[in-house]
């Protein structure tokens, strides 16, 4: 029995007197805990420092794709004691007051939200470098930041930079939308005419080639009356002196360049048929979701539906949150709008409309029950979808009628 004692006390007095820490164990906050807000850390925090912010679904793909470059970015800089930024996150599952708030419309969106400044959406590249780029610039501008700069002899012009980039010289530029299907089609022409115009250091007389993104630089476009997409216009000296209106090929478009610059080019033979043109587009609405390039799913209201809708494919549901069907539907309609459409020559486009908040607009089109499904094409329902959910046999439904669509297309422009 004493010895029974004294294993007891010696084990006791080994334990008490260990410095192993290692060997008890502590709880450590998951992942997905790790820099997220709730709403009342948004309201408290936000205010006080300057935090960029991503919103988010658990269930969005491109969610999933993010998540590891934006948990090495809050690490790296959350971690570093001299950062005057916080990197946070939002799952708007949770938290959907707070991203309704927020006017958050897609999954992700970014916002940098600087003290007493209206916040800013990053619509940027997803790499961290790129991220860590937009922090920097936008908390410290320096004074060449609206100086545009070119890549294989495209320039990106913004709000910031369009004036005085185009102040000198001769330059041709594209006003577009990325979920254009004209504007998609147009751009590898648009690619392979920059990299022929690639400015040279002592050349200062050469074209410029450029393009505008209208969906994230309204003020410009607004500001030179862009009522569709692709608008083509010449600049001389500052000034728009031309709109390009003749076949969007490489060979067009150096005749034209040609014509501009003053170098006299032979007549040019064109065939005597009449193609249609695109039809316009109203470019800007007052309430208009901004959607992401590489955010695929669209979600429409009364304002921006026509908007939305008004060129190329879209495949639409018409739902109620409450409705048990559209419940089960949700994540198959997120994995339809991230499916590659790539090969079909129409634009496609995957949209959601609330019927609960857009009664009028659900009315106009009929819609009796949830959820419904409509494909619109340039704006006009083609067909009402009946068959199975699943999302093979949806995109099967998207890709035969868009197919069918385009050869149509193709034989009146013939």
């Amino acid at each position: 029995m004493k010895l029974a004692h004294l294993a007891f006390l010696f084990c006791l007095i080994q334990f008490v007197f260990s410095d192993d820490s290692s060997e008890i164990p502590t709880p450590d906050a998951t992942a997905d805990d790790l820099y997220a807000y709730s709403g009342d850390d948004f309201r408290g925090n936000v205010p006080k420092k300057t935090h960029f912010i991503m919103f988010f679904a658990p269930w969005c793909g491109h969610c999933k794709k993010l998540k590891p470059v934006w948990e090495k970015l809050s690490k790296e800089i959350n971690d570093d004691e001299n950062s005057d930024v916080t990197v946070i996150k939002v799952d708007c599952t949770k938290e959907t007051k707070l991203c309704s708030d927020e006017g958050v419309a897609g999954y992700p969106t970014l916002k940098l939200y600087i003290p007493d400044k209206d916040p800013v959406r990053y619509t940027g590249g997803r790499d961290i470098e790129s991220l860590k780029k937009f922090i920097t610039s936008s908390i410290n501008p320096s004074d060449d930041a609206d100086i545009a700069e070119h890549k294989d002899g495209l320039f990106d012009l913004t709000d910031e930079s369009f004036n005085e980039h185009i102040e000198k010289g001769s330059h041709f530029i594209k006003f577009y939308a990325p979920w254009c299907g004209h504007c998609r089609r147009l751009e590898p022409a648009w690619l392979e005419l920059a990299k022929a115009h690639i400015p040279s250091d002592d050349d200062t007389s050469s074209v410029k080639i450029a393009r505008v993104d209208c969906t994230a630089h309204k003020t410009i476009c607004t500001e030179h009356k862009i009522q569709g997409y692709p608008t083509l216009l010449w600049f001389e000296e500052g000034r728009m002196t031309k709109k390009y209106q003749s076949s969007r090929s490489i060979e067009s478009f150096e005749s034209f360049i040609k014509e501009m610059s003053g170098e006299k080019t032979e007549p040019k033979l064109v065939d005597n048929v009449k193609k249609p043109t695109p039809k316009p587009v109203v470019a800007f609405q007052d309430k208009q979701d901004e959607q992401e390039d590489d955010q695929s799913l669209l979600h429409l209201d009364e304002s921006n539906f026509d908007f939305n809708t008004a060129v190329d494919v879209t495949f639409v549901k018409f739902y109620a949150p409450w409705c048990g069907f559209c419940q089960r539907l949700a994540p198959i309609w997120e994995e339809l709008a991230n499916e590659d459409f790539s090969l079909v020559k129409l634009g496609v486009k995957i949209a959601k409309v609330d019927c609960t908040e857009n009664n009028a607009l659900c009315k106009k089109y009929e819609v009796k029950g949830y959820p419904t499904l409509l494909l619109f094409k340039d704006g006009n329902v083609i067909e009402k979808y009946s068959g199975s959910r699943t999302k093979d046999d949806l995109k099967q439904f998207v890709l035969k009628h868009a197919e069918q669509q385009a050869e149509q297309q193709t034989k009146e422009e013939l």
